[in-house]
């Protein structure tokens, strides 16, 4: 049950969100634009006048900017660009700096460069959102035209023969010989991961079809004496399939290159996946199908027909009731287990449902994925006329499906039934995530345990959706890593405000979870209000209110006792308001019971893959720190390390050098520079740098929760020497599988003992992989992640 605290205004809200932060740069920020040279404020105004930079947006995803009553755009050119912000919904800065070196290595702020001549020279401003592209759509379709006779054309494609290749792809024809040379043509394409063969099953056509495939090298062609029809022509050509996976192929189809791999990456991964389809694009580049979806009478609807392919609802790994056959694939074993089509349904129409089903009883699942993708040119074999030729079997064969699959059909929805859910009868439960931005595992702690979250609850059954409520632009390889997943990810353009969405889809969910203060405390008032049936759990990630406590008491400089007290009653606001609060540690979820004694809590520490540990004591050297360096505590602790501690190091260990890395690395942290402090800024592959140092350091003079940088070592099998604030709540032995050490002298000398013995290196090592993997891993964690979910839910 939701209870009613007391509210805070939003005005109020604003200026806790970062408040420290703002605080030390409103006068620097005065004195840059003061000095500004006339043409500097020239330039900005033509900027603004432009369109290209969103007052609006700006002060909505940055409401510390917004409580500061700084202008947006002279924030954005003195600071956002460092600390990774927008200047718009479309333009993102980190990208198009990561995108273009030039830019980078210039110094230009990206905006001003685009004005100036990234947009007369075409330079994108954003990952690719979109899944297909009209142009797409006509290039692939120019790509495939057949300029020259159809024998010649025949002549010049060739595929590579196999004697026991991954996939068959069997391609049933009945004429249309045009059609099929097209997709042949459009197979040659493929991205290489999986070896295929193509057997064509041909139906007696009577056409040229034998005649001009006859020129084609490498393609197994099976033909029949009479006409079978569809289904009897896949089920009898299936039996000289000689790949793992059958991939059956309508001819009137164009597959993208990356198609097949798609396709059976899933199968490849996942021994509980029996059957998967691919997306569906009209010629038009309008889509025609993202799974197919079976009503209560057992009429079928193609999901999505004739909407817009990239928007976010069609653009994420799913189960779903069956998928058409014109582009499916199943693991031959499995294939032959269940007597391929069911003949009853000859020749032709819902085998592929009844197939799906079968795969389902037989206890796999049945997904569709987006990123597998081909145009299909619908009705070429066929046509579209439900009351002749082939295609009225689709009437007189749904009651036989009715009738066989009645308690099934009895789960789903009756037709036209209004806001129906994609997600049942598959997802019987739903959670949405609502967090600040899109979860970069690679970059920060926080975004790794949120991924680990993520994904157990989607291995849990659960159908998830994820929101961001600061950053809402497409984020890439991050956006499309949870969408491979199984997870519903929104975005700008489809993603327009929080409360329109909740007000459209709050009532769909079981559980809502807020993650972070900054996010729950603008939002749990329309989240109650639209989504009142749902379990609210607050995601706290660490005490905020602990953190700056902290944070004053280095610092007194940075805030005041004010902010400090506004940002602990709404974080406690927020707790008394929703029925379940995550704690990272056992001591924040002390603290939380002192404050609000009717608080129910959970435990989750941080969760991380366990690697290992690779490389031996003789084959490494230096040191290192790292973390993300959005977070505050990181950069002050490096800057401490650096000025106060490293010097004693560098007297007992001269050859010694200091390795920094970690994301939104400031410039202050890259002036640290030197022959002996090597800024290595963000490194995506952590094994790159933890098989070669010898030890790690978490210098942190505050803060709160977990730090992930002890895990990440630990989990690698590097010792770490760490202040006590570092290893506060984690469960850690001083001694045996941490270093504790808090005066810069103690720092120094426990690591110089362990940089300089083997024996004493080693054993840390070996404690250090054991602490992870009792306490910290993917096996240890997800289990209490999922009874907690459970509890909640039940």
């Amino acid at each position: 049950m939701h209870q009613k605290g007391k509210q805070i205004s939003k005005d109020a809200l604003l200026k806790q969100i970062k408040s420290s932060w703002i605080g030390r740069h409103v006068n620097q920020l005065a004195s840059i634009f003061d000095g500004r040279s006339y043409r500097q404020k020239q330039l900005a105004g033509k900027i603004r006048a432009s369109g290209l930079f969103d007052d609006d947006y700006y002060l909505s995803a940055n409401p510390d900017v917004a409580a500061a009553g700084i202008d947006a755009l002279q924030h954005y050119l003195a600071f956002g660009v460092s600390e990774g912000r927008n200047p718009n919904g479309s333009f993102d800065t980190q990208y198009y700096l990561d995108r273009y070196p030039d830019v980078k290595q210039s110094g230009m702020n990206p905006l001003i460069h685009y004005f100036l001549y990234g947009k007369s020279e075409c330079r994108s401003t954003a990952p690719d959102a979109l899944s297909v592209s009209k142009k797409e759509i006509e290039a692939i379709s120019k790509k495939l035209r057949l300029l020259k006779s159809l024998k010649e054309e025949a002549k010049n494609i060739t595929f590579p023969e196999s004697a026991q290749p991954d996939a068959t792809i069997l391609i049933p024809v009945f004429n249309q010989s045009e059609y099929t040379l097209r997709c042949l043509k459009a197979l040659t394409t493929q991205t290489q991961t999986y070896s295929f063969e193509v057997l064509i099953a041909d139906d007696c056509s009577s056409d040229e079809t034998e005649e001009i495939l006859s020129e084609v090298k490498g393609v197994r062609y099976i033909r029949h004496e009479q006409n079978m029809g569809f289904l009897l022509n896949c089920n009898i050509a299936s039996r000289h399939a000689r790949g793992k996976y059958l991939v059956f192929l309508n001819n009137d189809t164009a597959p993208f290159s990356d198609w097949l791999e798609e396709l059976l990456t899933p199968l490849e991964n996942n021994n509980k996946i029996g059957l998967v389809g691919s997306m569906l694009l009209s010629s038009d580049g309008t889509l025609q199908e993202a799974g197919g979806l079976i009503f209560e009478d057992a009429s079928g609807w193609n999901y999505g027909r004739g909407d817009n392919p990239n928007h976010c609802r069609y653009n994420f790994v799913r189960e779903t009731d069956y998928c058409s056959g014109a582009s499916i694939a199943v693991a031959q074993r499995l294939w032959h287990q269940l007597g391929g089509f069911d003949e009853c349904y000859r020749p032709a129409y819902y085998e592929d449902t009844d197939l799906a089903f079968r795969v389902r009883e037989a206890g796999y699942k049945t997904i569709y994925t987006p990123f597998s993708k081909l145009i299909h040119f619908e009705g070429i074999s066929s046509g579209t006329d439900l009351t002749v030729g082939t295609k009225r079997y689709q009437l007189i064969n749904q009651p036989k499906f009715k009738q066989r699959w009645q308690s099934e059909l009895s789960k789903r929805p009756k037709p036209n039934t209004p806001q129906f859910s994609v997600w049942k009868p598959h997802k019987l439960r739903r959670l949405l995530w609502i967090d600040a931005l899109t979860p970069t595992p690679d970059k920060d702690s926080g975004s790794a345990d949120t991924f680990h979250f993520l994904k157990t609850a989607c291995e849990d059954g659960w159908g998830v959706t994820f929101l961001p409520v600061f950053n809402q632009n497409y984020l890439g390889s991050y956006t499309e890593t949870l969408q491979r997943l199984g997870i519903e990810c929104w975005y700008r353009p489809y993603l327009n405000s929080i409360e329109q969405y909740l007000s459209a889809h709050g009532a769909q969910f079981d559980v809502i979870v807020l993650s972070r203060v900054t996010v729950a405390a603008q939002i749990i008032d329309d989240v109650m209000r639209y989504a009142p049936q749902a379990k609210l759990i607050f995601n706290t990630v660490d005490l905020h209110f602990l953190r700056f406590a902290r944070e004053l008491q280095v610092n007194q400089s940075k805030g005041n006792r004010r902010d400090l007290d506004e940002l602990k009653l709404q974080e406690l606001r927020v707790v008394k308001e929703c029925d379940l609060t995550i704690l990272i540690t056992e001591k924040e979820a002390a603290i939380v019971k002192q404050y609000v004694p009717s608080a129910q809590t959970a435990v989750i520490p941080i969760i991380r893959e366990i690697p290992g540990c690779q490389n031996p004591f003789e084959s490494r050297k230096d040191i290192c720190f790292i973390g993300g360096f959005s977070h505050p505590p990181n950069t002050d602790a490096v800057e401490h390390f650096v000025y106060t501690i490293w010097p004693l190091i560098k007297r007992k260990l001269p050859e010694c050098k200091f390795i920094i890395a970690g994301s939104n690395m400031p410039d202050r942290i890259k002036d640290l520079s030197s022959k002996d402090v090597i800024v290595r800024g963000f490194i995506p592959e952590l094994s790159s740098l933890f098989e070669t140092v010898k030890l790690s350091v978490a210098p942190i003079r505050y803060g709160a929760g977990m730090k992930g940088k002890i895990v990440s070592s630990l989990s690698f099998g590097v010792p770490v020497v760490a202040t006590s604030i570092a290893t506060e709540g984690m469960g850690l032995t001083d001694g045996v599988n941490v270093a504790v050490a808090n005066s810069p002298d103690n720092f120094c000398n426990l690591v110089f003992e362990i940089y300089s013995s083997p024996e004493r290196w080693k054993l840390f090592s070996t404690q250090s992989l054991k602490a992870a993997t009792e306490n910290f891993s993917v096996e240890t964690i997800s289990p209490k992640i999922i009874n907690m979910l459970n509890k909640i839910s039940s």
